[in-house]
């Protein structure tokens, strides 16, 4: 499975494999998630890509394939966001072990709301 070429991607052959999508969002960062990711401003709501409704099939997950889709997300959200200035990517997991999930992949993801235990919300630099 080639993770990198869902949806539009060019050389697509079977889009059933897996799939995202990625909506504008308005993020709201705290001081201390600011200096975490390495944004300097001066206002503490940053627009950004909200990755949502990512999917694999089943014959395809546990195969690194999920990092994979994550990635190639990562990448078209960064495409974006030249031309939109939208310097930040997040994902609002459905629950805590998606949530440790996302942050394990090693892409530099942070808890909006560390310290609240119902709010499972990540965001991360692009």
């Amino acid at each position: 499975m080639d993770a990198f070429s869902c949806g539009t991607r060019p050389g697509a052959a079977d889009v059933d494999q897996g799939l995202f999508t990625l909506s504008r969002i308005g993020v709201k960062l705290s001081p201390v998630l600011m200096e975490a990711m390495g944004i300097m401003a001066s206002y503490h709501t940053m627009g950004g890509w909200l990755l949502g409704r990512m999917g694999l099939a089943v014959q395809h997950q546990g195969h690194d394939h999920g990092r994979r889709l994550v990635a190639s997300a990562i990448r078209t959200a960064r495409d974006l966001s030249l031309a939109t200035a939208g310097p930040l990517l997040a994902v609002d997991p459905a629950h805590v072990d998606l949530m440790q999930w996302y942050l394990g992949l090693g892409f530099g993801f942070q808890r909006l709301a560390p310290n609240d235990p119902r709010i499972f919300r990540l965001a991360m630099k692009l």
